[in-house]
Parts: structure tokens; C-alpha cells; sequence
């Protein structure tokens, strides 16, 4: 699982030029599953990204370029629900991951505590599909639990210390 780690939430660039040849013409053929944000995903694609409705087809386009599953991150788009986008390259499916927006600043790390979240579903056994909705799972939980947290200034973590075998937000939407 690789989170091509470009642009952080708060919108700043992470990598020189360079490293995105390499992340898209080596590193992404190495992988089995992308997790970009936005930002990323229209560095990658080279196209602009103005809402959900280019979900799709960005993340069918990342994943023809580079025969790898997309995760398509929408936590860069307003509004009180979110919805991300898994396009499964094995088997062609599209799955829609939505989830409520938690108002907080503490969303240090999202992208890759969800990457990580993924590969440990993928190493527990879990379907490619399957992992991607318990990674959502457990970001979704994670930023709840870190809510109100008060940590420094700025944007603070994520709580990765929370009992993921607690229900924190309740299932029905």
C-alpha cells in the first residue's frame, strides 16, 4: 500500500519534482493499492480534480496508468459528509467509503494511519475491498476519538490509542 506522501492536508508540498517521476514510474508498479488526496492524485493524473463527480474517472485514470487500486481521499472537499472512492483494478469494482466530517483540527497523519490501516487489514487476510472499508473504519474512528484532543498548536494527531474494539461513532448513518 503506498500513500504518495506529496502534499500534506494542510496544502503544502512535500517533494521536489524528481520524486514524482519516481514515485509514478517506480514505486506505484511496486504497489498494489495508491491512497492519494486530492492534491496528489491531480499531480499524478495531471488533471484538476473540482469535486466528487471527477472521483471516478481520476481514480479509474491513476489506476489504468499504473495497474494498481486507488483509494481516492476526499477529506480536501467541504461539506459535512465525505465520501471516498476505492476503485478496485482486480476485480473492476467501484466502492463509495462515505463517512461524516468530524469538525476538529487534530487531522495530523490521516493519510497514513489509513495506509497503514489498509496494509494491516491486507496482512490479517482481508479482501482488497473489504480492507479498504476497514481502513476507512478505523480512520473515521481514529480522528473522532482525537477530536477534542489538545495537543500543541496547530494541526494535532490523530488518536491512535483509542480501543478500536469500542464502538466510538455509531454504525447508522
Amino acid at each position: 500500500v503506498l500513500d504518495p506522501v506529496m502534499v500534506s492536508t494542510s496544502g503544502h508540498r512535500l517533494v521536489e519534482e524528481n520524486a514524482i517521476e519516481v514515485i509514478q514510474n517506480r514505486l506505484m508498479s511496486l504497489s498494489r493499492v495508491i491512497t492519494p488526496n486530492i492534491p496528489e492524485a491531480e499531480i499524478l493524473a495531471g488533471c484538476k480534480i473540482e469535486g466528487e463527480k471527477d472521483f471516478e474517472k481520476v481514480a479509474r485514470l491513476l489506476s489504468h496508468h499504473s495497474g494498481v487500486s486507488v483509494l481516492l481521499k476526499a477529506g480536501h472537499l467541504d461539506g459535512k459528509y465525505l465520501v471516498d472512492y476505492f476503485y478496485n483494478a482486480e476485480n473492476g469494482t467501484m466502492t463509495k467509503l462515505p463517512s461524516k466530517r468530524v469538525q476538529t483540527r487534530n487531522t495530523h497523519g490521516t493519510g497514513c494511519t489509513l495506509s497503514s490501516a489498509f496494509a494491516a487489514a491486507l496482512a490479517k487476510g482481508e479482501e482488497l475491498t473489504s480492507a479498504a472499508k476497514s481502513a476507512k473504519r478505523y480512520i473515521e474512528q481514529a480522528i473522532y476519538a482525537g477530536a477534542n484532543q489538545s495537543i500543541g498548536n496547530g494541526f494535532g494527531p490523530v488518536n491512535h490509542n483509542f480501543n478500536p474494539q469500542k464502538m466510538l461513532i455509531n454504525e447508522s448513518k
